[in-house]
């Protein structure tokens, strides 16, 4: 497939996943203090350039989710990073969101996952490495190796972490495009709202 036509497809499916997340108004609660990101790799994707993502994250207006900007590449730092190193265990895995963490919700996952056959695992910040932690960007990469160690050398459908010092905890959810995670994230905060 050509790059343009890769393009265009990629963006028709981001703007369906944000139109699934915006309808859902119980995904608000699940959007944490640093916006959630959805992103969107290409194929062949090296860079956090060959990564689409929603231009100032979504957030919360007037009690519902909210898409800041348009899905632009390069977008995404972060959540970006993420995804690229799963691409190396997974070549399908080309789409992710970030989505607050707290002990309620992850309780709800736990049961959540295990009912659906989901695979969810939880990184302990606390075991990451000096040189991942102090060199901006790393940390993202060790975040996702961690996951797949601890999900047996397999892309986990989803990965937590409480957190550590000056980081906030994020649930992470990944799939094979942003329509697949979108609907997966609004089914959940749906069944959340009610938990």
């Amino acid at each position: 497939m050509n790059e343009t036509k890769e393009s265009t497809i990629m963006l028709g499916m981001m703007w369906e996943a944000i139109e699934i997340i915006e309808s859902c108004p119980e995904f608000a609660q699940l959007i944490p203090e640093v916006r959630s990101n959805l992103v969107y790799a290409k194929s062949d994707a090296k860079t956090v350039n060959d990564v689409m993502a929603i231009d100032g994250r979504i957030t919360v207006v007037n009690g519902r989710p909210h898409a800041s900007g348009h899905p632009k590449f390069g977008a995404s730092s972060h959540m970006a990073r993420i995804i690229l190193e799963l691409m190396k265990v997974n070549p399908e895995i080309r789409s992710g969101i970030n989505i607050a963490c707290n002990p309620e919700l992850v309780s709800f996952l736990e049961g959540y996952c295990k009912k659906d056959g989901l695979k969810i695992v939880k990184v302990d910040r606390s075991n990451e490495p000096a040189d991942s932690r102090d060199v901006e960007g790393k940390t993202m990469s060790w975040k996702a190796r961690e996951a797949v160690r601890l999900a047996g050398g397999k892309v986990p459908d989803m990965f937590y972490e409480m957190g550590d010092v000056g980081k906030e905890p994020i649930t992470t959810m990944a799939g094979k495009n942003p329509v697949e995670v979108a609907e997966r994230a609004a089914k959940l905060a749906s069944e959340f709202s009610c938990y």
